[in-house]
Protein backbone atom coordinates (compact mmCIF):
# COMPACT_ATOMS: atom_id res chain seq x y z
CA UNK A 1 0.00 0.00 0.00
CA UNK A 2 1.41 3.39 -0.94
CA UNK A 3 2.13 6.10 1.53
CA UNK A 4 0.69 9.29 0.10
CA UNK A 5 0.56 12.76 1.62
CA UNK A 6 -2.43 11.81 3.77
CA UNK A 7 -0.65 8.85 5.43
CA UNK A 8 1.24 10.79 8.15
CA UNK A 9 -1.91 12.63 9.18
CA UNK A 10 -3.86 9.34 9.21
CA UNK A 11 -1.18 7.67 11.33
CA UNK A 12 -1.16 10.59 13.74
CA UNK A 13 -4.94 10.43 14.07
CA UNK A 14 -4.83 6.69 14.78
CA UNK A 15 -2.08 7.13 17.37
CA UNK A 16 -4.00 9.93 19.05
CA UNK A 17 -7.15 7.79 19.20
CA UNK A 18 -5.15 4.88 20.66
CA UNK A 19 -3.68 7.10 23.38
CA UNK A 20 -7.15 8.45 24.24
CA UNK A 21 -8.68 4.97 24.50
CA UNK A 22 -5.77 3.70 26.58
CA UNK A 23 -6.04 6.63 29.00
CA UNK A 24 -9.78 6.10 29.36
CA UNK A 25 -9.27 2.41 30.06
CA UNK A 26 -6.63 3.09 32.69
CA UNK A 27 -8.81 5.77 34.25
CA UNK A 28 -11.72 3.35 34.40
CA UNK A 29 -9.61 0.69 36.07
CA UNK A 30 -8.21 3.23 38.52
CA UNK A 31 -11.69 4.44 39.31
CA UNK A 32 -12.82 0.87 39.97
CA UNK A 33 -9.88 0.26 42.26
CA UNK A 34 -10.56 3.52 44.12
CA UNK A 35 -14.19 2.56 44.54
CA UNK A 36 -13.18 -0.81 45.98
CA UNK A 37 -10.52 0.61 48.30
CA UNK A 38 -12.59 3.59 49.45
CA UNK A 39 -10.37 6.21 47.80
CA UNK A 40 -11.31 9.26 45.88
CA UNK A 41 -9.64 10.13 42.57
CA UNK A 42 -6.20 11.50 43.18
CA UNK A 43 -5.42 9.05 45.98
CA UNK A 44 -7.22 10.95 48.77
CA UNK A 45 -8.94 8.68 51.24
CA UNK A 46 -12.70 8.99 51.14
CA UNK A 47 -14.33 10.19 54.35
CA UNK A 48 -15.32 7.26 56.52
CA UNK A 49 -19.03 6.64 56.99
CA UNK A 50 -20.01 7.99 60.41
CA UNK A 51 -20.04 5.49 63.23
CA UNK A 52 -23.11 7.33 64.53
CA UNK A 53 -23.06 6.10 68.11
CA UNK A 54 -25.54 3.30 68.72
CA UNK A 55 -26.64 3.41 65.09
CA UNK A 56 -23.08 3.28 63.81
CA UNK A 57 -22.01 1.49 60.67
CA UNK A 58 -19.13 -0.99 61.00
CA UNK A 59 -15.93 0.81 60.05
CA UNK A 60 -13.37 -0.88 57.78
CA UNK A 61 -9.96 -1.69 59.14
CA UNK A 62 -7.87 1.45 59.20
CA UNK A 63 -4.32 2.36 60.22
CA UNK A 64 -3.75 3.31 63.81
CA UNK A 65 -3.21 6.94 62.87
CA UNK A 66 -4.86 8.85 60.04
CA UNK A 67 -2.79 11.22 57.84
CA UNK A 68 -3.84 14.17 60.00
CA UNK A 69 -2.35 12.55 63.10
CA UNK A 70 -5.65 11.59 64.74
CA UNK A 71 -6.12 8.12 66.19
CA UNK A 72 -9.78 7.52 65.41
CA UNK A 73 -9.64 3.76 65.98
CA UNK A 74 -10.19 4.45 69.69
CA UNK A 75 -13.72 5.65 68.91
CA UNK A 76 -14.77 2.05 68.38
CA UNK A 77 -13.82 1.29 71.95
CA UNK A 78 -15.66 4.35 73.23
CA UNK A 79 -18.75 3.24 71.35
CA UNK A 80 -18.49 -0.34 72.61
CA UNK A 81 -18.09 0.59 76.29
CA UNK A 82 -20.88 3.17 76.12
CA UNK A 83 -23.20 0.60 74.60
CA UNK A 84 -22.38 -1.97 77.29
CA UNK A 85 -23.06 0.59 80.02
CA UNK A 86 -26.69 0.97 78.94
CA UNK A 87 -27.76 -2.68 79.52
CA UNK A 88 -25.92 -2.65 82.86
CA UNK A 89 -27.73 0.54 83.86
CA UNK A 90 -31.11 -0.87 82.85
CA UNK A 91 -30.33 -4.06 84.78
CA UNK A 92 -29.68 -1.90 87.81
CA UNK A 93 -33.09 -0.31 87.33
CA UNK A 94 -34.86 -3.67 87.13
CA UNK A 95 -32.92 -4.86 90.16
CA UNK A 96 -34.20 -1.84 92.08
CA UNK A 97 -37.77 -2.91 91.31
CA UNK A 98 -37.21 -6.44 92.59
CA UNK A 99 -35.40 -5.35 95.76
CA UNK A 100 -37.36 -5.24 99.00
CA UNK A 101 -37.07 -2.18 101.24
CA UNK A 102 -37.53 -1.54 104.91
CA UNK A 103 -39.59 1.65 104.67
CA UNK A 104 -41.21 1.58 101.25
CA UNK A 105 -43.06 -0.99 99.22
CA UNK A 106 -42.75 -0.55 95.47
CA UNK A 107 -46.03 -1.85 94.03
CA UNK A 108 -45.99 -4.08 90.96
CA UNK A 109 -48.60 -2.00 89.18
CA UNK A 110 -48.91 -0.41 85.77
CA UNK A 111 -47.35 2.85 86.97
CA UNK A 112 -44.26 4.09 85.24
CA UNK A 113 -41.23 1.86 85.78
CA UNK A 114 -38.99 4.90 86.21
CA UNK A 115 -41.12 6.33 88.98
CA UNK A 116 -41.26 3.00 90.76
CA UNK A 117 -37.53 2.34 90.70
CA UNK A 118 -36.65 5.96 91.43
CA UNK A 119 -38.88 5.82 94.49
CA UNK A 120 -36.56 3.15 95.85
CA UNK A 121 -33.37 5.12 95.25
CA UNK A 122 -33.20 6.90 98.63
CA UNK A 123 -33.07 3.52 100.37
CA UNK A 124 -29.83 2.46 98.71
CA UNK A 125 -28.00 4.29 101.50
CA UNK A 126 -28.12 1.18 103.67
CA UNK A 127 -25.62 -0.51 101.34
CA UNK A 128 -21.89 -0.12 101.86
CA UNK A 129 -21.34 -0.23 98.08
CA UNK A 130 -23.50 2.85 97.46
CA UNK A 131 -20.81 4.73 95.41
CA UNK A 132 -20.59 1.81 92.97
CA UNK A 133 -24.36 1.87 92.64
CA UNK A 134 -24.31 5.57 91.81
CA UNK A 135 -21.53 5.05 89.28
CA UNK A 136 -23.60 2.41 87.47
CA UNK A 137 -26.53 4.80 87.32
CA UNK A 138 -24.39 7.73 86.20
CA UNK A 139 -22.54 5.72 83.55
CA UNK A 140 -25.84 4.76 81.95
CA UNK A 141 -26.99 8.36 81.69
CA UNK A 142 -23.60 9.60 80.49
CA UNK A 143 -23.57 6.91 77.80
CA UNK A 144 -26.50 8.59 76.08
CA UNK A 145 -24.53 11.85 76.10
CA UNK A 146 -21.55 10.04 74.55
CA UNK A 147 -23.77 8.51 71.85
CA UNK A 148 -25.18 11.87 70.81
CA UNK A 149 -21.87 13.77 70.88
CA UNK A 150 -20.21 11.01 68.85
CA UNK A 151 -23.09 10.97 66.38
CA UNK A 152 -22.83 14.70 65.72
CA UNK A 153 -19.03 14.73 65.60
CA UNK A 154 -18.77 11.97 63.01
CA UNK A 155 -21.66 13.29 60.94
CA UNK A 156 -19.97 16.69 60.66
CA UNK A 157 -16.60 15.05 60.03
CA UNK A 158 -18.12 13.18 57.08
CA UNK A 159 -20.61 15.66 55.64
CA UNK A 160 -18.61 18.90 55.59
CA UNK A 161 -15.91 17.78 53.11
CA UNK A 162 -18.50 15.82 51.16
CA UNK A 163 -20.63 18.90 50.53
CA UNK A 164 -17.64 21.18 49.94
CA UNK A 165 -16.33 19.00 47.12
CA UNK A 166 -16.78 20.67 43.70
CA UNK A 167 -19.24 19.31 41.16
CA UNK A 168 -17.67 16.74 38.85
CA UNK A 169 -18.69 15.42 35.46
CA UNK A 170 -16.90 12.24 34.34
CA UNK A 171 -14.09 13.04 36.76
CA UNK A 172 -13.56 16.61 35.55
CA UNK A 173 -14.30 19.55 37.82
CA UNK A 174 -16.91 21.89 36.44
CA UNK A 175 -16.21 25.61 36.34
CA UNK A 176 -19.70 26.83 35.69
CA UNK A 177 -21.19 29.70 37.65
CA UNK A 178 -24.22 27.71 38.72
CA UNK A 179 -24.51 25.51 41.79
CA UNK A 180 -20.77 25.58 42.47
CA UNK A 181 -20.80 29.31 43.17
CA UNK A 182 -24.03 29.30 45.12
CA UNK A 183 -22.75 26.53 47.36
CA UNK A 184 -25.99 24.59 47.09
CA UNK A 185 -28.19 23.53 44.24
CA UNK A 186 -29.04 20.07 43.06
CA UNK A 187 -25.58 18.61 43.58
CA UNK A 188 -25.58 19.26 47.34
CA UNK A 189 -29.07 17.90 47.71
CA UNK A 190 -28.16 14.80 45.73
CA UNK A 191 -25.22 14.20 48.04
CA UNK A 192 -27.46 14.67 51.07
CA UNK A 193 -29.96 12.24 49.54
CA UNK A 194 -27.14 9.72 49.15
CA UNK A 195 -26.13 10.24 52.76
CA UNK A 196 -29.72 9.71 53.91
CA UNK A 197 -29.92 6.56 51.81
CA UNK A 198 -26.80 5.11 53.43
CA UNK A 199 -28.03 6.02 56.90
CA UNK A 200 -31.43 4.46 56.20
CA UNK A 201 -29.88 1.23 54.95
CA UNK A 202 -27.70 1.14 58.05
CA UNK A 203 -30.38 1.94 60.63
CA UNK A 204 -33.78 0.82 59.40
CA UNK A 205 -33.57 -2.97 58.78
CA UNK A 206 -32.50 -3.90 62.32
CA UNK A 207 -34.68 -1.13 63.78
CA UNK A 208 -37.81 -2.37 62.01
CA UNK A 209 -37.11 -5.96 63.02
CA UNK A 210 -36.77 -4.85 66.65
CA UNK A 211 -40.15 -3.13 66.49
CA UNK A 212 -41.70 -6.29 65.08
CA UNK A 213 -40.27 -8.27 67.97
CA UNK A 214 -41.69 -5.74 70.43
CA UNK A 215 -45.09 -6.15 68.80
CA UNK A 216 -44.76 -9.88 69.45
CA UNK A 217 -44.10 -9.10 73.13
CA UNK A 218 -47.32 -7.11 73.20
CA UNK A 219 -49.29 -10.09 71.94
CA UNK A 220 -48.38 -12.14 75.01
CA UNK A 221 -51.14 -11.49 77.59
CA UNK A 222 -50.03 -10.02 80.90
CA UNK A 223 -52.52 -12.07 82.86
CA UNK A 224 -50.97 -15.18 84.36
CA UNK A 225 -47.37 -13.99 84.19
CA UNK A 226 -45.32 -14.46 87.38
CA UNK A 227 -44.74 -11.23 89.34
CA UNK A 228 -41.03 -11.01 88.47
CA UNK A 229 -41.79 -11.51 84.77
CA UNK A 230 -44.39 -8.75 84.91
CA UNK A 231 -41.84 -6.41 86.47
CA UNK A 232 -39.39 -7.06 83.66
CA UNK A 233 -42.11 -6.73 81.02
CA UNK A 234 -43.49 -3.48 82.37
CA UNK A 235 -39.99 -2.02 82.67
CA UNK A 236 -39.72 -1.36 78.95
CA UNK A 237 -42.78 -2.88 77.31
CA UNK A 238 -45.62 -1.71 79.53
CA UNK A 239 -47.74 -0.32 76.68
CA UNK A 240 -46.88 -2.79 73.90
CA UNK A 241 -48.11 -2.96 71.23
CA UNK A 242 -49.13 0.70 71.67
CA UNK A 243 -46.30 3.14 71.17
CA UNK A 244 -44.69 1.39 68.21
CA UNK A 245 -46.05 4.04 65.83
CA UNK A 246 -44.07 6.76 67.59
CA UNK A 247 -40.93 4.68 67.06
CA UNK A 248 -41.65 4.30 63.36
CA UNK A 249 -42.07 8.09 63.09
CA UNK A 250 -38.94 8.69 65.25
CA UNK A 251 -40.79 10.94 67.69
CA UNK A 252 -40.86 8.64 70.72
CA UNK A 253 -38.72 11.03 72.80
CA UNK A 254 -41.50 13.65 72.61
CA UNK A 255 -44.14 11.10 73.54
CA UNK A 256 -42.47 10.21 76.83
CA UNK A 257 -43.05 13.39 78.78
CA UNK A 258 -45.07 16.56 78.91
CA UNK A 259 -45.08 19.37 81.46
CA UNK A 260 -46.83 18.56 84.68
CA UNK A 261 -47.56 14.90 84.09
CA UNK A 262 -45.71 11.75 85.05
CA UNK A 263 -43.99 9.43 82.63
CA UNK A 264 -46.29 7.12 80.68
CA UNK A 265 -45.63 3.49 80.00
CA UNK A 266 -44.05 2.81 76.65
CA UNK A 267 -43.11 0.02 74.26
CA UNK A 268 -39.35 -0.08 73.91
CA UNK A 269 -38.39 3.07 75.76
CA UNK A 270 -34.70 2.48 75.03
CA UNK A 271 -35.32 3.59 71.42
CA UNK A 272 -35.95 7.22 72.37
CA UNK A 273 -32.31 8.20 71.82
CA UNK A 274 -32.44 6.79 68.28
CA UNK A 275 -35.34 9.17 67.64
CA UNK A 276 -33.09 12.09 68.61
CA UNK A 277 -30.35 10.77 66.33
CA UNK A 278 -32.75 10.37 63.40
CA UNK A 279 -34.02 13.92 63.84
CA UNK A 280 -30.42 15.14 63.80
CA UNK A 281 -29.64 13.13 60.66
CA UNK A 282 -32.58 14.80 58.94
CA UNK A 283 -31.97 18.38 60.06
CA UNK A 284 -28.19 18.73 60.10
CA UNK A 285 -27.51 18.02 56.39
CA UNK A 286 -30.28 20.45 55.41
CA UNK A 287 -28.70 23.10 57.63
CA UNK A 288 -25.37 22.57 55.88
CA UNK A 289 -27.01 22.89 52.46
CA UNK A 290 -28.71 26.12 53.52
CA UNK A 291 -25.32 27.54 54.52
CA UNK A 292 -23.99 27.20 50.92
CA UNK A 293 -21.23 24.59 51.24
CA UNK A 294 -19.16 25.71 48.23
CA UNK A 295 -19.27 29.43 48.86
CA UNK A 296 -16.48 31.29 50.64
CA UNK A 297 -16.78 31.35 54.42
CA UNK A 298 -18.87 28.18 54.66
CA UNK A 299 -17.08 26.77 57.69
CA UNK A 300 -17.31 30.06 59.56
CA UNK A 301 -21.05 30.09 58.92
CA UNK A 302 -21.34 26.50 60.15
CA UNK A 303 -19.45 27.35 63.34
CA UNK A 304 -21.66 30.39 63.96
CA UNK A 305 -24.86 28.40 63.35
CA UNK A 306 -23.78 25.58 65.68
CA UNK A 307 -22.79 28.06 68.39
CA UNK A 308 -26.18 29.73 68.07
CA UNK A 309 -27.93 26.34 68.28
CA UNK A 310 -26.01 25.46 71.43
CA UNK A 311 -26.86 28.81 73.01
CA UNK A 312 -30.53 28.42 72.12
CA UNK A 313 -30.58 24.94 73.68
CA UNK A 314 -29.03 26.23 76.90
CA UNK A 315 -31.56 29.07 76.95
CA UNK A 316 -34.40 26.56 76.54
CA UNK A 317 -33.07 24.41 79.39
CA UNK A 318 -32.80 27.47 81.63
CA UNK A 319 -36.33 28.55 80.74
CA UNK A 320 -37.76 25.04 81.22
CA UNK A 321 -36.38 24.68 84.74
CA UNK A 322 -37.28 28.28 85.58
CA UNK A 323 -40.98 27.72 84.81
CA UNK A 324 -41.04 24.36 86.60
CA UNK A 325 -43.35 24.11 89.61
CA UNK A 326 -42.06 25.95 92.71
CA UNK A 327 -42.00 22.60 94.49
CA UNK A 328 -39.12 21.47 92.27
CA UNK A 329 -36.17 20.53 94.45
CA UNK A 330 -33.12 18.31 94.63
CA UNK A 331 -32.30 15.75 95.75
CA UNK A 332 -35.41 13.77 94.92
CA UNK A 333 -37.10 11.89 97.70
CA UNK A 334 -39.67 9.11 97.54
CA UNK A 335 -41.24 9.41 94.09
CA UNK A 336 -44.21 7.39 95.21
CA UNK A 337 -45.41 10.73 96.62
CA UNK A 338 -47.34 12.79 94.02
CA UNK A 339 -45.40 16.02 94.60
CA UNK A 340 -42.06 14.23 94.18
CA UNK A 341 -43.29 12.48 91.03
CA UNK A 342 -44.45 15.76 89.51
CA UNK A 343 -41.08 17.40 90.23
CA UNK A 344 -39.26 14.47 88.66
CA UNK A 345 -41.43 14.63 85.53
CA UNK A 346 -40.69 18.34 85.21
CA UNK A 347 -36.96 17.64 85.30
CA UNK A 348 -37.09 14.95 82.63
CA UNK A 349 -39.19 17.26 80.44
CA UNK A 350 -36.68 20.06 80.84
CA UNK A 351 -33.36 18.23 80.60
CA UNK A 352 -33.56 14.62 79.44
CA UNK A 353 -35.91 13.50 76.67
CA UNK A 354 -36.74 16.48 74.40
CA UNK A 355 -34.56 17.14 71.37
CA UNK A 356 -34.24 20.83 72.22
CA UNK A 357 -32.71 19.85 75.57
CA UNK A 358 -30.12 17.74 73.72
CA UNK A 359 -29.31 20.21 70.96
CA UNK A 360 -26.41 21.76 72.89
CA UNK A 361 -24.46 18.50 73.02
CA UNK A 362 -25.27 17.75 69.39
CA UNK A 363 -24.01 21.21 68.40
CA UNK A 364 -20.81 20.87 70.43
CA UNK A 365 -20.18 17.45 68.93
CA UNK A 366 -20.63 18.86 65.42
CA UNK A 367 -18.25 21.72 66.27
CA UNK A 368 -15.65 19.14 67.26
CA UNK A 369 -16.17 17.35 63.95
CA UNK A 370 -15.71 20.66 62.13
CA UNK A 371 -12.47 21.34 64.03
CA UNK A 372 -11.13 17.92 63.11
CA UNK A 373 -11.65 18.80 59.43
CA UNK A 374 -9.98 22.22 59.71
CA UNK A 375 -6.18 22.06 59.24
CA UNK A 376 -5.53 25.29 61.14
CA UNK A 377 -7.51 24.11 64.15
CA UNK A 378 -5.77 20.74 64.10
CA UNK A 379 -2.34 22.36 63.99
CA UNK A 380 -3.27 24.63 66.91
CA UNK A 381 -4.53 21.67 68.96
CA UNK A 382 -1.61 19.48 67.96
CA UNK A 383 0.87 21.94 69.41
CA UNK A 384 -1.06 22.09 72.68
CA UNK A 385 -1.56 18.42 73.46
CA UNK A 386 -0.59 18.81 77.10
CA UNK A 387 -3.21 21.54 77.53
CA UNK A 388 -5.87 19.39 75.85
CA UNK A 389 -5.06 16.48 78.15
CA UNK A 390 -5.10 18.67 81.25
CA UNK A 391 -8.48 20.17 80.35
CA UNK A 392 -9.90 16.71 79.67
CA UNK A 393 -8.67 15.31 82.99
CA UNK A 394 -10.03 18.33 84.89
CA UNK A 395 -13.47 17.99 83.29
CA UNK A 396 -13.52 14.24 83.94
CA UNK A 397 -12.73 14.86 87.60
CA UNK A 398 -15.47 17.49 87.79
CA UNK A 399 -18.03 15.13 86.26
CA UNK A 400 -17.10 12.39 88.74
CA UNK A 401 -17.36 14.83 91.63
CA UNK A 402 -20.79 16.00 90.49
CA UNK A 403 -21.99 12.43 89.99
CA UNK A 404 -20.98 11.36 93.49
CA UNK A 405 -21.24 14.55 95.53
CA UNK A 406 -24.18 16.27 93.85
CA UNK A 407 -26.43 13.42 92.90
CA UNK A 408 -30.06 14.27 92.18
CA UNK A 409 -31.08 11.13 94.08
CA UNK A 410 -30.80 10.21 97.71
CA UNK A 411 -33.31 12.48 99.41
CA UNK A 412 -33.58 10.49 102.62
CA UNK A 413 -35.97 11.76 105.30
CA UNK A 414 -34.33 14.74 106.95
CA UNK A 415 -31.99 15.47 104.05
CA UNK A 416 -31.52 19.18 103.48
CA UNK A 417 -32.91 20.29 100.12
CA UNK A 418 -30.71 22.37 97.85
CA UNK A 419 -31.32 26.07 97.44
CA UNK A 420 -33.89 26.63 94.63
CA UNK A 421 -31.44 28.69 92.57
CA UNK A 422 -28.76 26.01 92.95
CA UNK A 423 -31.24 23.35 91.85
CA UNK A 424 -32.18 25.18 88.66
CA UNK A 425 -28.62 26.10 87.72
CA UNK A 426 -27.49 22.52 88.27
CA UNK A 427 -30.30 21.07 86.15
CA UNK A 428 -29.83 23.55 83.30
CA UNK A 429 -26.03 23.56 83.05
CA UNK A 430 -24.63 20.43 84.71
CA UNK A 431 -27.24 17.68 84.45
CA UNK A 432 -27.86 15.16 81.63
CA UNK A 433 -27.46 16.60 78.15
CA UNK A 434 -25.97 19.81 79.49
CA UNK A 435 -23.22 21.83 77.77
CA UNK A 436 -20.87 21.01 80.65
CA UNK A 437 -21.23 17.25 80.16
CA UNK A 438 -20.93 17.65 76.38
CA UNK A 439 -17.78 19.75 76.78
CA UNK A 440 -16.25 17.08 79.02
CA UNK A 441 -17.03 14.39 76.44
CA UNK A 442 -15.63 16.47 73.56
CA UNK A 443 -12.42 17.20 75.50
CA UNK A 444 -12.04 13.51 76.34
CA UNK A 445 -12.56 12.38 72.75
CA UNK A 446 -10.06 14.96 71.51
CA UNK A 447 -7.46 13.96 74.12
CA UNK A 448 -7.89 10.30 73.13
CA UNK A 449 -7.55 10.95 69.41
CA UNK A 450 -4.50 13.19 69.93
CA UNK A 451 -2.92 10.86 72.53
CA UNK A 452 -2.36 14.06 74.43
CA UNK A 453 -0.69 12.59 77.53
CA UNK A 454 0.41 9.20 78.85
CA UNK A 455 -2.94 8.54 80.54
CA UNK A 456 -4.99 9.17 77.43
CA UNK A 457 -2.42 7.46 75.21
CA UNK A 458 -2.75 4.27 77.26
CA UNK A 459 -6.53 4.54 77.13
CA UNK A 460 -6.40 5.03 73.37
CA UNK A 461 -4.30 1.90 72.91
CA UNK A 462 -6.74 -0.14 75.00
CA UNK A 463 -9.82 1.29 73.28
CA UNK A 464 -8.43 0.35 69.88
CA UNK A 465 -8.14 -3.34 70.76
CA UNK A 466 -9.66 -6.05 68.58
CA UNK A 467 -12.23 -7.27 71.16
CA UNK A 468 -13.66 -3.78 71.54
CA UNK A 469 -13.71 -3.36 67.76
CA UNK A 470 -15.76 -6.57 67.61
CA UNK A 471 -18.17 -5.29 70.25
CA UNK A 472 -18.41 -1.96 68.43
CA UNK A 473 -19.54 -3.79 65.29
CA UNK A 474 -22.31 -5.40 67.35
CA UNK A 475 -23.14 -2.35 69.47
CA UNK A 476 -26.18 -1.24 67.48
CA UNK A 477 -27.83 -4.67 67.72
CA UNK A 478 -26.87 -4.99 71.40
CA UNK A 479 -28.53 -1.66 72.09
CA UNK A 480 -31.67 -2.67 70.23
CA UNK A 481 -32.03 -6.16 71.69
CA UNK A 482 -30.87 -6.03 75.31
CA UNK A 483 -34.32 -5.40 76.81
CA UNK A 484 -35.91 -8.11 74.69
CA UNK A 485 -33.13 -10.49 75.68
CA UNK A 486 -33.72 -9.88 79.39
CA UNK A 487 -37.46 -10.36 79.05
CA UNK A 488 -37.21 -13.61 77.10
CA UNK A 489 -34.59 -15.06 79.45
CA UNK A 490 -36.70 -14.28 82.52
CA UNK A 491 -39.85 -15.59 80.80
CA UNK A 492 -38.56 -18.77 79.16
CA UNK A 493 -35.20 -19.70 80.76
CA UNK A 494 -35.06 -18.80 84.45
CA UNK A 495 -37.23 -20.66 86.99
CA UNK A 496 -40.15 -18.51 88.19
CA UNK A 497 -39.33 -16.57 91.33
CA UNK A 498 -35.55 -17.02 91.05
CA UNK A 499 -34.74 -13.34 90.65
CA UNK A 500 -36.82 -12.09 93.63
CA UNK A 501 -35.45 -14.85 95.85
CA UNK A 502 -31.85 -14.17 94.86
CA UNK A 503 -32.37 -10.42 95.27
CA UNK A 504 -33.70 -10.89 98.79
CA UNK A 505 -30.86 -13.24 99.78
CA UNK A 506 -27.91 -11.53 98.09
CA UNK A 507 -28.76 -8.17 96.47
CA UNK A 508 -25.35 -7.49 94.94
CA UNK A 509 -25.05 -11.00 93.52
CA UNK A 510 -28.55 -10.66 92.07
CA UNK A 511 -27.61 -7.45 90.29
CA UNK A 512 -24.41 -8.96 88.85
CA UNK A 513 -26.32 -12.07 87.77
CA UNK A 514 -29.03 -10.07 86.04
CA UNK A 515 -26.58 -7.76 84.27
CA UNK A 516 -24.56 -10.80 83.18
CA UNK A 517 -27.37 -12.75 81.57
CA UNK A 518 -28.76 -9.57 79.99
CA UNK A 519 -25.41 -8.84 78.33
CA UNK A 520 -24.94 -12.47 77.29
CA UNK A 521 -28.40 -12.71 75.76
CA UNK A 522 -28.01 -9.38 73.99
CA UNK A 523 -24.61 -10.44 72.63
CA UNK A 524 -25.95 -13.71 71.20
CA UNK A 525 -28.93 -11.95 69.69
CA UNK A 526 -26.65 -9.27 68.24
CA UNK A 527 -24.47 -11.90 66.57
CA UNK A 528 -27.53 -13.22 64.77
CA UNK A 529 -28.93 -9.81 63.85
CA UNK A 530 -25.57 -8.53 62.66
CA UNK A 531 -24.95 -11.56 60.48
CA UNK A 532 -28.46 -12.01 59.10
CA UNK A 533 -29.68 -8.41 58.87
CA UNK A 534 -27.09 -5.67 59.33
CA UNK A 535 -24.40 -7.04 57.01
CA UNK A 536 -26.88 -7.53 54.20
CA UNK A 537 -27.60 -3.81 53.81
Amino acid sequence: MSCGPESPRLAAAVASQFVTLTSASLGSRRGGKEARTGQQPGGEAAPAEPLAAAAAAPAPASPRRSPDGLDMACLNGVRALSCLAVPVYHSWRVWSLLESYESVVVPLTERSWMLKCAAAAPHYARYAWLPASWLVSTAGNYSVDVFLVLTAMLAAHHLIPLLERPDTTDGATTTTTGAANTGGGGSSLRRVAGYWSRRARRILPAYLLTNLLMLAVGLVPKEGLPPDVRVVRNFMFGSCPRGVLSHLLFISNFRLVAPGRVLPEDCGRQLWSLAVQAQFYLAFPLLLCALRPRARGFRARVAAALAAAAAASVAWRCWAVAVAPPSLHLPFGDLALPEEAAAFASVTYATYFPTQARTAELALGALLGLALRTPGALRWLGTRRVLVGAVALALQAACTYLALGWSAWGGLPGTQAWHPATTRVFLALFQWGSPFVAAAICATLLALMLRSDPVHAAMTAALGSAPLKHLADLSYSIYLLHELARYWIVLYVLPPGLLPALTAAAPLAAFVFQAGFTLAGAYLGALLMYGLVERRF
